[in-house]
C-alpha cells in the first residue's frame, strides 16, 4: 500500500514537472514571438514616422 502510494505520487510529481516545463517552454516561445512582434511594430512605426517627418520637412 505504501509503495503503490508511492508510485503514485512519484508519477504525480513527474507529471507536474513535464507540465511545468511545457507551460515553461510555451511562455518563453510566446515572450519571444510577443517580443519580435513589439519590435518589428516599433521599427516601422519608426519608419512611418520618419517618413512623414522627411516628406513633411524636405
Amino acid at each position: 500500500m505504501h509503495r503503490e502510494s508511492f508510485v503514485l505520487q512519484w508519477r504525480a510529481t513527474s507529471f507536474g514537472t513535464a507540465l511545468s516545463r511545457w507551460i515553461t517552454k510555451r511562455a518563453s516561445a510566446q515572450i519571444l514571438f510577443y517580443q519580435s512582434f513589439i519590435t518589428s511594430s516599433m521599427r516601422l512605426f519608426y519608419i512611418l514616422f520618419y517618413d512623414i517627418l522627411f516628406l513633411r520637412y524636405r
